[in-house]
């Protein structure tokens, strides 16, 4: 079976999952994208930053359907990122904790420019 590899990208209002095949050296094929409206900062303003509860619940299932179908599709390399929402709130480092806690799943808070490299050098 060729390598796939999954990236997640977490931002304030949307959470995008796309599974990658590798067909040949330089080659990908997208095998799978799924995106979902989280907000998971909804809220978090009026309450001095800190993400709210249903915010965190949209995310947490948004994830824990992704790992689902990552595990679907039998991938091998998983790749997951957030931005401002979690870098920003004074509990994204807790909720980054739970999730790898309750879902295996390894978030890196990244900045802006980050995100972009990430994405043309996901699959080397």
């Amino acid at each position: 079976m060729a390598k796939r590899t999954a990236i997640i990208d977490i931002g304030s209002n949307s959470a995008r999952l796309v599974i990658f095949e590798k067909t040949s050296r330089y080659g990908f094929h997208l095998v799978c994208e799924q995106k979902s409206k989280v907000r998971i900062g909804e809220g978090a303003y009026e309450k001095k930053g800190y993400l709210q509860p249903i915010g965190i619940k949209r995310a947490f299932l948004t994830l824990k359907s992704f790992v689902h179908t990552i595990e679907k599709f039998q991938v091998h390399k998983i790749l997951c990122v957030a931005t401002s929402a979690l870098r920003d709130a004074p509990n994204g480092k807790i909720f980054v904790q739970w999730i790898q806690k309750e879902l295996g799943l390894s978030i890196k808070i990244i900045d802006g420019k980050k995100r972009s490299q990430i994405w043309c050098n996901c699959c080397e």
